[in-house]
């Protein structure tokens, strides 16, 4: 089966600007797409497929013998889930299992790991939920479903590793842009499961958005503690000032400026009402003077209240 999906690329430049560069782009001045053309190569990075596969699981297959081939049994056709305690992303390993008729009991045979086979008359036997010691490390098998009538046993379960599940995915997924003049990408995988296409997809751009994120995070991260160390660079220089002035204010016994300033007003004040009272004094004296020395007021008696 073949699934689609489809991503809009954003871009920053919108609007006339945009619609302007699109014309120049058709005449060949200038090269447009090229934003877009780097997540089409984003979207075929190993790092994102990996995570993709990782996330869903993908480097495990469940298969079960049909009339012409084996079929593969995903999501809602998966009867249970294997989970390989011990193995890690660089191992793959595989065997058989068969549920019993009475639903809990389990058995495992024909263990691989490695390419590395085990005697195939070595069966072992547990139950569903529990951690089962075998040759290829601790196993808890988990049901998904409650009964097994369409299953055929033995399911045969396979752990690939994951580089070599991720290989497997690129091979099937293919990018393309939509068309020249929009910032579309469509996403292509083929598969024989339906929903687990979709769900490679789905994970894929999930992936996609979830890098992006991270990556406007690192430059806002970024920016932050580049201005968090200049603030810090510069109160620590306005510090050393604050404490060059005062150093230097002490060491040649400076007062305040703001103290200065109000004690240099009000003593100017104060000296401007002493000249004010001098000068009436003085005007008031003159006047007494005149009126003393004035021969036509010998006779007259002088003003009793002079100010004096």
């Amino acid at each position: 089966y073949t699934r689609n999906a489809q991503v809009v690329i954003k871009n920053d430049k919108q609007g006339a600007s945009a619609a302007i560069g699109s014309e120049f782009s058709n005449m060949g001045f200038l090269q447009g797409q090229s934003s877009v053309n780097n997540e089409i190569h984003a979207f075929q990075s190993k790092d994102y497929i990996r995570d993709a596969v990782e996330r869903l699981a993908l480097d495990v297959t469940y298969t079960m013998d049909g009339m012409f081939h084996p079929i593969d049994l995903y999501g809602k056709t998966l009867p249970l889930r294997a989970s390989f305690e011990d193995l890690t992303a660089n191992d793959a390993a595989s065997f058989d299992i068969t549920v019993e008729k009475d639903g809990k009991t389990i058995t495992l045979t024909n263990f691989v790991l490695n390419n590395d086979k085990f005697k195939k008359s070595e069966n072992i036997v547990g139950k569903l939920n529990d951690t089962i010691a075998t040759p290829v490390g601790a196993l808890v098998i988990t049901p998904m479903v409650r009964t097994y009538e369409n299953i055929k046993f033995p399911l045969h379960i396979r752990k690939n590793t994951l580089n070599g599940a991720t290989s497997k995915f690129m091979s099937e997924l293919s990018t393309s842009l939509l068309d020249k003049q929009a910032d579309i990408i469509t996403l292509t995988v083929n598969d024989i499961s339906i929903q687990r296409g979709d769900d490679l997809l789905n994970a894929l751009i999930e992936v996609y958005n979830e890098h992006w994120i991270d990556d406007k995070n690192q430059v806002a991260r970024s920016t932050s503690n580049f201005i968090d160390e200049r603030l810090a660079v510069i109160e620590r220089e306005l510090s050393n000032v604050d404490v060059d002035i005062s150093s230097f204010k002490s060491a040649n016994m400076l007062p305040d400026v703001n103290a200065a300033a109000n004690l240099y007003m009000n003593q100017s004040s104060a000296i401007s009402q002493q000249i004010l009272d001098l000068n009436n004094q003085m005007t008031m004296a003159r006047y007494i003077r005149e009126y003393l020395t004035d021969d036509s007021k010998k006779s007259e008696l002088r003003p009793s209240n002079t100010g004096l």
